[in-house]
């Protein structure tokens, strides 16, 4: 314990401008002004423990010590070890309960401030329902200066629908005294509008009276977003569910999450029968390797998406052909999260294409054994586009660049008279001439 000692009130004074004490003991009887003079001035800015320590022991000097604030007053006289050990305990007491004082105010405005500025509304309601505390924050999320609903029944605010219900929510942990009570419900805003809010209501008892204190929060924006979601994802639903192709939500390892109907009629499996296989597995076995590869690519971000043609195995060893689309699905940190792909039933085109080839080739072979010369003119220019083996060989040409330089050197024929009969066929159709 560390003491300083003045001569008078004044310089005591001008030494606490500057300086941070933990309490004052005063004489009563001091040059400049007496002890209740600098008690009042103390005060004027400070509530700095203070003990009136004199030989006046007049009652009214004590009354009025007390009454201006002096925490303790102690006569001088008798034994002096005793008399400073009871102003050591008064000093130490004094001290104590301004440092409690202290911490409860500063507790105090904290948690007003808390309270005060809180995105939540804070609300007190006692037995009959009434609003006994409301706080600012209502002004934010309803319109209504605090004032306006104190005292006035929280239930007059609720949505008619929703009267009973919430009145029995506030007045259950009342009657129970246990657990907190959790109940949402519409209130209306000061304008007219509807609001969804969400409260927590716990009891308390406060001087002899059972209160329930409500955090209250402003739900109706979450909901609007909330509603917006379920609608997408609803709207999802229907567009994977009833999509004419093939579609499907896989795992990153390739395995079957969802499936639509039509996916299921390519590959001729229920759903029940995809869950928990891969993509691998109903992929020909000479289409896995590429197929697991541009996958890969996918996931691991080198590649946006992933087409390919490939080959399925469906159920009972049939064969057919999809055309194939992959692409990425993020989480909401964008993280990697999910396969969407897409197959589109090709195997009729591949079959008709592998049927042209085949027709092509058959042309070609007829073409080119054909006994007669066969020349096949640009409509346009006239010009020989291809030529059989049989007229090269006639026209001993090399090539067909070969043969468009002796060809129109065989009199009488010339490029004119070619193109005359070009377009003739082409109007009329076909022509016979010698």
């Amino acid at each position: 314990m560390q003491i300083e000692t003045v001569s008078s009130p004044r310089a005591a004074l001008a030494l606490f401008e500057g300086r941070k004490f933990d309490a004052i003991i005063s004489d009563y009887m001091m040059p400049d002004m007496n002890g209740i003079e600098f008690l009042k001035a103390i005060r004027a800015s400070s509530n700095i423990p203070f003990i009136l320590f004199t030989g006046k022991g007049r009652e009214e000097v004590v009354i009025e010590a007390l009454n201006r604030g002096a925490d303790f007053y102690v006569k001088k006289g008798g034994d002096a070890i005793s008399q400073f050990a009871e102003l050591l305990n008064m000093v130490e007491q004094a001290v104590a309960r301004r440092e409690a004082e202290e911490s409860v105010a500063y507790n105090l405005q904290y948690f007003r401030a808390l309270i005060e500025n809180s995105m939540d509304m804070i609300v007190v309601v006692d037995r009959d329902g009434k609003i006994r505390y409301i706080s600012p924050s209502v002004k934010r999320v309803m319109g209504y200066d605090p004032e306006e609903m104190l005292d006035s029944p929280l239930a007059i605010y609720v949505h008619p629908e929703q009267r009973n219900s919430v009145s029995k929510a506030f007045a259950m942990p009342i009657s129970q005294a246990e657990a907190p009570t959790y109940v949402q419900f519409r209130i209306k805003h000061k304008n007219g509008y509807w609001l969804e809010l969400e409260a927590i209501g716990s009891p308390r008892r406060v001087r002899d009276e059972w209160l329930v204190i409500a955090n209250v929060r402003d739900m109706t924006e979450r909901k609007k977003m909330q509603k917006a979601l379920e609608r997408r994802e609803e709207e999802f639903r229907s567009t994977f569910d009833k999509s004419p192709v093939g579609t499907v939500m896989g795992a990153l390892d390739g395995k079957f999450i969802r499936v639509n109907d039509a996916f299921c009629r390519i590959v001729g499996y229920s759903r029940d029968e995809l869950t928990g296989i891969t993509m691998v597995a109903i992929t020909h076995p000479d289409d896995v390797q590429e197929s697991a590869e541009g996958m890969r690519k996918v996931v691991s971000g080198e590649s946006g998406q992933f087409r390919t043609e490939k080959r399925y195995v469906c159920k009972g060893g049939k064969i057919i052909w999809g055309r194939t689309f992959v692409s990425l699905i993020e989480g909401r940190s964008g993280e990697p999260a999910r396969l969407l792909v897409i197959i589109e039933d090709i195997t009729e085109h591949k079959i008709a294409e592998q049927d042209l080839i085949e027709s092509e080739a058959n042309l070609r072979a007829l073409f080119e054994a054909a006994g007669d010369a066969i020349i096949l003119h640009d409509v346009e220019t006239g010009e020989p586009v291809e030529a059989n083996l049989e007229t090269l060989k006639r026209f001993k040409a090399s090539s067909i660049q070969d043969l468009r330089t002796k060809l129109w050197n065989q009199p009488p024929y010339s490029l004119d008279d070619a193109m005359r009969l070009i377009r003739k066929a082409h109007e009329e159709g076909p022509l016979s001439f010698e």
